[in-house]
């Protein structure tokens, strides 16, 4: 049965910079892409679970704020491409990286004359509110990632991989993904806080810097213990 990954209100930890929008003034309408995910693995899903929010927050304040922000603050400009290309680079690596092992272990189950998929008890569906490119390439690689485990799973299932095999290479990646997240995260942490610097003395200023789709997305605070990966097993000699 399919399920709706749970909903929740913003944490204080994913504000953005400081809003200093006049309490009168309308919000601006800003271009969104509606996307819903269907994630069949639990390795896909705690990805999600655990940085959707702040992926989208971070995406949204590094490629929609700060070229807002530094049309109107020249000292901004050349962190544009600096930080573009910061956020942009380890999302393609992480991309050409998946890419190539999703190639490799098709071809073995090819060579394995594997016809088969494995299909996933508790699949679960997640709504993103698309406000970044950035944002877009996460959902593209939660997606991979989702589609990698299930080609891992089915090389197990027939007898490829044995069980450490299999629980190694899904945690590797769930942690490879987590991994270029939380530095995308971080490079929205850095450029808030260069922007609350330039912005201190504009009462007036008129931009948002909340990502309007962020509060839709799963909190992460939410995660129960049970959820925790599995740690994959150490090889006896």
């Amino acid at each position: 049965m399919t399920e709706t990954l749970e909903q929740n209100s913003p944490s204080t930890e994913d504000r953005a910079p400081r809003n200093t929008t006049r309490p009168n003034q309308k919000p601006q309408s800003r271009p969104t892409i509606t996307k819903v995910l269907s994630l069949n693995t639990i390795h896909a899903q705690r990805v999600a679970r655990r940085v959707s929010r702040k992926m989208s927050q971070a995406c949204y304040t590094v490629q929609v704020h700060l070229p807002n922000i530094a049309g109107r603050h020249e000292e901004l400009a050349p962190s544009l491409g600096e930080f573009s290309k910061l956020l942009i680079e380890p999302l393609e690596e992480f991309d050409k990286a998946i890419n190539d092992e999703i190639e490799r272990f098709e071809k073995l189950k090819s060579d394995n004359a594997i016809a088969e998929n494995v299909d996933y008890s508790d699949p679960e569906q997640l709504q993103l509110g698309i406000t970044s490119p950035g944002m877009m390439m996460f959902s593209t690689l939660l997606l991979k990632l989702d589609s990698l485990v299930s080609i891992i799973d089915t090389l197990w299932m027939s007898g490829v991989f044995d069980p450490n095999q299999r629980s190694k290479a899904n945690y590797e990646w769930q942690q490879r993904l987590l991994k270029v997240s939380n530095r995308v995260i971080a490079l929205g942490g850095t450029t808030n806080k260069k922007l609350n610097d330039v912005t201190a003395s504009a009462p007036e200023n008129e931009l948002e810097g909340k990502d309007p789709a962020a509060e839709s997305m799963p909190d992460p605070t939410e995660e129960e213990d049970e959820d925790e990966p599995e740690q994959p097993q150490k090889e006896v000699a």
